[in-house]
């Protein structure tokens, strides 16, 4: 149990860290962090991952609602997590 609670401790720091430098590439605005866990949840995708999703004050609730960012967006925003992460 203490190694599984010691993983457990290391990835929320890696979490915690990783959803600061997505807030602060958006300007420091709120996020939510969500693990969609089962099909009836929501997950897509059949591995362990987690969603960091910024949030403005305008933003809808809805998870449904996502823009599609060009190639372009995405690399930009990439680099600026990237940045907020050295």
């Amino acid at each position: 149990i203490a190694r599984r609670q010691r993983q457990m401790c290391i990835r929320d720091r890696f979490l915690h860290r990783i959803a600061k430098a997505v807030s602060s590439a958006f300007g420091g605005v709120d996020y939510n962090v969500i693990l969609n866990n089962g099909v009836q949840a929501g997950q897509e995708v059949m591995h362990v991952h987690y969603h960091i999703i910024p949030r403005t004050e305008r933003s809808s609730r809805m998870f449904g609602n996502r823009k599609n960012p060009s190639t372009e967006e995405l690399q930009k925003t990439a680099e600026q997590i990237k940045k907020f992460l050295s």
